[in-house]
């Protein structure tokens, strides 16, 4: 049985570049039930994809991880903490920095929109879906003409 919603708020798509507004309507918990198009947002304007309006299946599915795993010799599985995870990790990576030189690190962003705002931010060579290959969306270009943006923000232009 479906919970019934009682509030629905403005929120966007995280995906990819182009944001679209949705409205997620909550249940009486406060969960997200469902996200539809927001008719409002000034640049989408009702427009979503079906990823966007389905993403509730991805973040709710059962599979889903939630936690750092290290793959272990018999080819199972352990749950580490973050902070664990990181430790190994900075194991790992601080040899091959030294031996081979910053270079020999790369990172990658799935998200566009998080690698536009690095970008932004401090102008770093980062590799994305957006930068290793073109992008077909036209509502890109929209997104980042300053006076546009500004104002769907609410910044000052």
């Amino acid at each position: 049985m479906t919970q019934p919603i009682v509030q629905s708020r403005p929120t966007f798509c995280r995906i990819c570049e182009a944001a679209c507004g949705l409205i997620a309507d909550l249940d009486v918990s406060g969960q997200p039930v469902r996200l539809r198009p927001d008719r409002q947002h000034p640049v989408s304007q009702g427009f979503a994809c079906a990823k966007g309006t389905r993403f509730l299946e991805v973040a709710t599915h059962p599979e889903r991880l939630l936690w750092p795993l290290q793959r272990q010799a018999d080819g199972g599985y352990t749950r580490l903490t973050w902070a664990a995870a990181m430790a190994f990790l900075a194991q790992r990576l601080r040899p091959i920095l030294e031996r081979h030189g910053p270079h020999a690190v790369g990172l990658y962003f799935g998200n566009p929109l998080a690698l536009l705002i690095l970008l932004l931010l401090f102008g770093w060579p980062i590799f994305s879906e957006s930068t290793t290959k073109p992008t077909s969306d036209p509502r890109l270009s929209s997104l980042i003409r300053p006076k546009k943006c500004s104002s769907s923000l609410g910044l000052k232009s």
